[in-house]
């Protein structure tokens, strides 16, 4: 598969943050993030790496309708993910899955934010929208961002950049608030088709730059 791409799709991978403000506080968005079902997934999850401490270690109780997730375990980026290689790339994949799934469940961007690059400053502006739902007393359950990184077979900077295939996918999530009321958020599958992430490594750093549509590609209606 060659690495034809769109560089303009930059929101994409806030999939879930995109579906939030549609569904409940804000007009429409391209973006969206992805979904396993809580940590526990996420701590087998396919980009590979050890991550976050075990759900199981933490004493984590994903979200219900009547509470948002407790003790949900701390993202903790992985010494292989300050390798420049692909096992690098895969292991800080795993740390923005986890960071990406922290911010969803507890409000805080800090983690998600420090693996942005600074090229692409939207992305925080964006996180601060989590941070006003649990503010505000409301919270999410399900629709957990989910990444699956892999090569075609070619390793070195394009465009300035790592470009790699990302599969992203997520079930649908739902937004709470204490009175009981919800609001569903549209999850996202992609049509189970790769696109292409953007990365960049500075400073000994793996960073997030954006994830982008590949053309060609039928990614269905959600």
């Amino acid at each position: 598969m060659a690495r034809s791409h769109r560089p303009t799709s930059s929101l994409a991978p806030l999939v879930l943050a995109g579906a939030l403000l549609l569904s409940g506080c804000g007009g429409e968005s391209s973006g969206e993030v992805v979904g396993t079902a809580d940590p526990q997934a996420s701590a087998s999850a396919s980009t590979g790496g050890a991550g976050s401490p075990s759900a199981s270690s933490t004493g984590y109780e994903k979200a219900t309708p009547e509470h948002p997730a407790r003790n949900v375990p701390v993202p903790t980026l992985p010494e292989a993910a300050k390798e420049e290689t692909f096992d690098g790339a895969k292991a800080f994949m795993q740390y923005w899955q986890d960071s990406m799934q922290y911010l969803v469940q507890t409000g805080d961007k800090q983690y998600a934010a420090d693996a942005v690059s600074p090229e692409n400053p939207g992305y925080v502006d964006l996180f601060d929208q989590f941070a006003e739902y649990y503010n505000t007393g409301q919270w999410i359950t399900d629709g957990l961002p989910n990444y699956r990184l892999e090569s075609d077979g070619e390793w070195g900077r394009v465009e300035g950049y790592y470009i790699l295939y990302v599969y992203q996918s997520r079930p649908d999530g739902r937004l709470w608030d204490k009175s009981g009321n919800s609001k569903r958020i549209p999850g996202n599958s992609y049509n189970g088709q790769p696109q292409n992430i953007y990365l960049d490594y500075v400073d000994g750093k793996w960073k997030f730059v954006r994830i982008s549509d590949i053309q060609g590609i039928d990614y269905g209606d959600n």
